[in-house]
């Protein structure tokens, strides 16, 4: 379901392309953007201006978001914020991938991620941060240089893998 007062419809390509406030609504996802098209034979889009993500437990924001429905994959270009409800987990850079299906996000150029428990937050910064899920864990992965912020402590020698029980 598509609402927006102003939308340009290609029967021949079959894509959509609307300017001005719209929301997308397919199945649990929410779909906000100002600018943007979406390809229905293919299901592939590309949104801009304030776009932004939704689905039950994840919220994808950046200044251009690609998504493909098929492949269940997105990718964020500029200003990158991608937020895990669940995990209570953020991500921030300047290019990031998301796999849906795998559950697992790719961030890169000034790579943060801070997920917050209770009173705390811990702080990893990264020239990239993955994140992935396996069974009930979820884990971490940077790469090149490391900087790890908890409360008013800062690891100089922590392993390349950071791994947290998310039950």
């Amino acid at each position: 379901m598509l609402f927006r007062s102003s939308l340009k419809y290609n029967t021949y390509s079959q894509k959509a392309f609307f300017k001005g406030p719209t929301h997308i609504y397919i199945k649990d996802n929410v779909i906000y953007c100002e600018d943007g098209w979406y390809n229905a034979s293919n299901k592939s889009a590309l949104f801009t201006r304030h776009p932004s993500v939704k689905t039950q437990t994840k919220c994808l924001e950046a200044d251009t978001l690609k998504y493909d429905r098929v492949k269940k994959f997105g990718i964020c270009l500029n200003n990158v914020r991608i937020t895990d409800s669940i995990n209570k987990l953020i991500l921030t850079g300047n290019y990031a991938e998301y796999h849906e299906v795998k559950d697992s996000s790719y961030v890169t150029g000034h790579a943060l991620m801070m997920q917050i428990n209770g009173s705390d937050s811990l702080f990893l910064t990264g020239d990239t941060i993955k994140t992935f899920k396996i069974e009930n864990n979820v884990n971490y992965s940077q790469f090149n240089t490391l900087s790890k912020f908890i409360k008013n402590f800062e690891g100089a020698k922590i392993p390349q893998s950071v791994k947290d029980n998310a039950d």
